[in-house]
């Protein structure tokens, strides 16, 4: 084998490119509101490709499951599938790490911001 083929080939190793170097874990921050009044501030952290879930009972209760699948570009497809007492809504948003994105039906409002959760 050509010497030039097998540094070609021991960089590829050892130096993956972008869609390799997601991050191990991410931070989720979001904001649930129901009728213009924030009800939950939760942070979590997340795995690429695993569901977080939480979930608070009570008048002000909510459940709240976030999932996020890095892409072969810089963008992130987050997931998030909410709930509350009165409402609920679920969607799927591309967004860039640490520009929040936010979600409405109704009188519910959502707003998840995903930072990386390694640095």
């Amino acid at each position: 084998m050509p010497k030039f083929l097998v540094a070609l080939l021991t960089s590829l190793l050892f130096f993956p490119g972008p869609a390799l170097a997601s991050p191990n874990v991410y931070e989720v921050a979001a904001s649930i509101k129901q009728d213009g009044k924030t009800i939950a501030t939760p942070s979590v952290r997340v795995k690429p490709g695993a569901s977080a879930e939480m979930s608070v009972a009570g008048e002000d209760g909510f459940r709240l499951s976030v999932i996020v699948m890095p892409s072969d570009s810089a963008a992130l497809d987050v997931s998030v599938d909410v709930g509350t007492n009165q409402a609920s809504l679920k969607s799927v948003v591309a967004t860039l790490a640490g520009k929040p994105i936010v979600v409405s039906t109704g009188a519910l409002e959502v707003s998840v911001t995903v930072k990386d959760g390694d640095s």
